[in-house]
């Protein structure tokens, strides 16, 4: 195969995959993320977690003193689902925005304006206003909000992406050709349209899954998480925000603290999010380049 792209792409992604659903029988990772309260040295000193890499902690441990390895490697599936599942929301939504404004001018109509309450600031500052909202930031259903605002942030510009996919198919000799010839829409689309945004899903996904980790990723470090909860401190009269999940960015949660302390905590985290971005763009480049080939290829 002279797609190389896609290659290394398939192979990145399947290590995440493979993490995702055997990660806990791997040799090494404790599936229990039992927590080393205290360590004690050869010399009888005591030492609190977080540990640094050693014998016992091949990447060191979080503050908890769990093993750093076995959180990342257990908290795959859980970083891989709530992808999924904000990508597959954004998809869907986006296809039916696309479609529809490609065939009516309501749909039109409604994706211009969507783009325009979507587009006037970059997607995070929105995402961040958006989640700093009492009802949304108190919500028991947190998690689930957060990522429908994350999945309807950038709605917009993949409904764009379609639909202009759409109007460039409506444009070829062939096309007017069955519209000559009498073809329905229902048929037409059927026909034309519905096989190529299925060819688009794959490359669309990959590079959506890659977008949204990135995101994830910068909204980490700015102290926002969507796997967040909320107590409350009675002496104090506040709320402080605790972890409530093992994904990939909660590891993020005491950023500036670790980049003291405890540097391998946040260098962990974000080699295992770099390489899932990578991972997925590559997959995402990949594909489209065999999309490409093939058309070639039948000219």
């Amino acid at each position: 195969m002279n797609n190389k792209t896609l290659v290394i792409g398939l192979f990145m992604t399947g290590l995440i995959l493979i993490m995702a659903l055997f990660g806990p029988h791997f040799p090494g990772v404790d599936a229990d993320l039992e927590q080393t309260i205290v360590l004690k040295t050869g010399e009888g000193k005591l030492f609190p977690p977080p540990y640094e890499p050693s014998g016992d902690f091949l990447i060191g441990s979080d503050r908890k003193g769990v093993d750093l390895l076995s959180r990342i490697v257990i908290g795959t599936r859980e970083t891989l689902l709530t992808i999924a599942g904000i990508v597959l929301v954004r998809t869907i939504v986006s296809l039916s925005l696309g479609i529809a404004s490609f065939y009516t001018r309501a749909g039109a109509v409604l994706l211009r304006i969507w783009e325009a309450v979507f587009s006037f600031m970059p997607t995070i500052i929105f995402v961040v206003l958006l989640l700093a909202i009492p009802p949304i930031m108190f919500s028991p259903h947190r998690l689930v909000l957060s990522a429908l605002i994350i999945a309807l942030a950038e709605t917009g510009r993949l409904a764009e992406y379609i639909r202009s996919k759409m109007v460039e198919l409506s444009n070829e000799t062939y096309m007017e050709a069955a519209v000559a010839n009498g073809g329905s829409i229902p048929g037409m689309f059927r026909r034309y349209y519905s096989p190529m945004i299925g060819r688009e899903l794959t490359g669309i996904a990959a590079r959506e899954a890659g977008r949204v980790m990135f995101l994830l990723a910068q909204l980490a470090v700015i102290g926002v998480f969507i796997n967040q909860a909320f107590m409350s401190q009675e002496t104090r009269g506040t709320f402080a925000a605790v972890e409530t999940s093992d994904a990939w960015p909660v590891l993020l949660l005491d950023l500036q603290k670790d980049l003291r302390v405890a540097q391998w905590i946040p260098i962990s985290a974000m080699a295992f999010i770099t390489f899932s971005i990578i991972g997925f763009q590559l997959l995402a480049d990949g594909l489209e380049k065999r999309r490409a080939d093939r058309i070639a290829n039948r000219a």
